[in-house]
């Protein structure tokens, strides 16, 4: 199929009159791209169509025929992570649950199961929840989708945690969280009694998150998680199974809208805080990087959700979590990633990116991390905000440096956020340059970036066009940058315009001067940022 586009372009190309130097320049490509495009070689993003469609006027076949394209990649991807997922956590939530969080299709009794969950023991005797606890039918309650039904949800929700993390302390060594309902043989009723609250705390969670009351709902898992790092040890725990989930979520988080990967983000937030409540020693550590590398994932997905101010808290957890494990490498990755996204916070902090980069770096002692790769380009790229060129050099220097002594398994790229590959560098290059206007390195670090970017990461190439949409304005071609930042933001699939694509976009905005902003290129990028930006970005 990716032949056939190409040739398609071709046709459309030639019917023109153009030759690939001339579609190359105009919008603002480079022939080895065009030509690549052409034979099927090389895979480029929406922006690239949008363009050769407006250049061509190919009546959208370019267009219809790339959205085709993406749509079965994306759908085959879709359906094997989906597979994936379900399969892990079949155990653990119910069939009809399953099928609920995968279509966000909830009951209109959904409120009421969360408020019979006392029904269920999840309080313990003599803790109920409400005045009629004590009977065998649950009150009624609005749906979760009434009004002001999800103060009353997430009030639930986090005395359902509140309770699991009292009964959790209770638990006594070699008892056992299993991920799944175990048998009841041997009398084990206490066990059978925890898996069931275990379960009912995850669908709680799930229908509370869906429901639209995420900040409170992932308050409540976060403080629980928290709580979780000391405890009585369980016999057979596998550390093994969660270090897979966490390796997932890396993935995931490029790969997933933010929205959907922090539902079932919090599911899994939630059961592993009940197994941090039973371990203790090596185990406890072990857990405890999962759970800073998943407080991570959760950090870095409510920032692109714009929701900056509950990331900050989990940024904190995280690296209480990443502290208890001890693990340098964990230890300097969380740090680093704070760094980068306060770059981008409703109250961008330069400083404080830059102390949480030197606290990576000092806990790295010399010593090269992937973590200490993302500090050192959050360095760089503060100082290029401010416009410290010479301590923004010297960053992207020992970035360089840092980069090619790191291990192959760790710059191979294999779609996860713990890798650290060679197109993270050239992103970094990009970033720094256009904000510094240095014009001619950024073009070519943005060339690098867009070869090595798969599109499978939309909004990382969105990123670049607009680092490139900033450099032609910078050189006093206003129409063309204004234009190429719209087309690369209105070009992404609604979910993946994050809050970290709009602020650079609103970045993009501002290099333009004051009195050239009535343009009607400018108009419309405004335009385009204020559709796109989620009810909590500003």
């Amino acid at each position: 199929m990716k032949r056939a586009l190409g040739r398609t372009l071709s046709r459309w190309r030639r019917a023109r009159g153009l030759t690939q130097d001339d579609v190359a320049r105009r919008i603002h490509s480079t022939r080895s791209t065009v030509a690549n495009v052409e034979c099927g070689r090389q895979v480029v993003d929406r922006v690239f169509w949008a363009q050769c469609e407006s250049l061509l006027q190919a009546g959208g076949e370019l267009i219809a025929g790339y959205d085709d394209y993406r749509s079965l990649e994306v759908r085959h991807r879709q359906e094997k992570a989906d597979t994936a997922r379900q399969a892990r956590w079949a155990a653990a939530l119910d069939p009809e649950a399953i099928a609920e969080v995968a279509s966000c299709r909830w009951p209109r009794d959904s409120g009421r199961s969360l408020l019979s969950a006392t029904t269920l023991g999840v309080f313990g005797p003599g803790t109920p929840a409400d005045p009629t606890a004590g009977s065998d039918v649950a009150p009624q309650s609005p749906s979760l989708h009434t009004a002001g039904s999800g103060a009353v949800v997430a009030g639930q929700l986090g005395m359902v945690i509140d309770g699991l993390s009292d009964r959790g302390g209770r638990l006594q060594a070699g008892d056992t969280p299993n991920r799944w309902l175990g048998s009841t043989s041997g009398g084990d009723s206490d066990r059978m009694e925890g898996e069931v609250q275990r379960r009912s705390l995850l669908q709680h969670a799930l229908t509370a998150l869906a429901a639209g009351v995420g900040a409170p709902a992932l308050d409540a898992i976060r403080t629980g998680l928290a709580a979780s790092m000391s405890g009585h040890e369980a016999a057979d725990i596998d550390v093994a199974e969660w270090e897979q989930v966490g390796e997932e979520y890396g993935r995931a988080y490029y790969t997933m809208a933010p929205t959907s990967l922090m539902l079932h983000l919090a599911a899994d937030l939630a059961d592993l805080q009940q197994t941090l409540a039973v371990s203790r020693g090596r185990r406890q550590r072990d857990l405890s990087r999962v759970g800073a590398q998943l407080a991570a994932v959760m950090a870095m997905s409510l920032a692109k959700a714009g929701q900056f101010q509950t990331a900050r808290r989990w940024w904190r957890t995280c690296r209480v979590a990443a502290d208890s494990c001890g693990d340098p490498a964990i230890r300097v990755w969380v740090r680093g990633q704070a760094a980068v996204h306060a770059l981008y916070d409703q109250r961008p902090s330069r400083t404080l990116a830059l102390e949480r980069a030197d606290e990576a770096l000092a806990i790295s002692g010399g010593r090269i991390y992937p973590g200490t790769a993302e500090a050192l380009g959050a360095g760089a790229q503060a100082c290029a905000l401010t416009g410290d060129v010479e301590r923004a050099h010297a960053y992207t220097r020992l970035l360089a440096d840092a980069f090619g002594k790191l291990p192959d398994g760790v710059t191979a790229d294999t779609g996860s956020i713990y890798q650290w590959p060679q197109r993270r560098l050239w992103h970094t290059a990009s970033y720094v340059h256009s904000h510094l206007g240095k014009t001619e390195d950024a073009l070519r670090a943005q060339e690098q970036a867009l070869a090595l970017i798969p599109d499978w990461t939309p909004a990382a190439r969105a990123q670049v066009h607009l680092h490139a949409a900033m450099c032609l304005i910078r050189d006093g071609h206003l129409n063309d940058g204004a234009n190429h930042a719209g087309q690369a933001i209105a070009a992404l699939p609604r979910s993946r315009r994050t809050a970290l694509v709009v602020r650079l976009g609103h970045a993009v905005l501002d290099a333009v001067p004051e009195g050239q902003r009535h343009r009607p290129a400018v108009i419309g990028l405004h335009e385009v940022l204020t559709a796109s930006a989620s009810p909590d970005v500003p």
